[in-house]
């Protein structure tokens, strides 16, 4: 299956989004994602195009950085901020944008 087909489908079902992930990147997009914003300093401002349900975006936040998540599905905007809420994470440290 091809990884456009494979993200469309775990697009198609934000609830299961991260799990998909999880299942067919076992563990290695999770550590890019530590990799890349280990260079983030607090105060920094971020962009993130296709936040999905901001995984990258939650760790900049939590690293201090002022984040601006933008995803063209509600549903993974929904997510991101629910899990921006559990990590006590709250504007206008991060903002969503459709």
């Amino acid at each position: 299956m091809s990884t456009y087909i494979l993200m469309k489908i775990l697009e198609s079902a934000p609830s299961r989004y991260d799990w998909g992930i999880r299942l067919f990147t076992p563990g290695k997009l999770a550590k890019t994602y530590d990799r890349l914003t280990t260079s983030i300093n607090e105060g920094q401002s971020v962009l993130d195009l296709g936040c999905g349900t901001g995984a990258l975006s939650l760790r900049a936040a939590l690293r201090g950085a002022k984040v601006k998540a933008i995803d063209i599905n509600p549903r993974m905007l929904e997510i991101t901020q629910i899990q921006a809420e559990k990590a006590k994470i709250n504007y206008p440290s991060c903002m969503f944008s459709q």
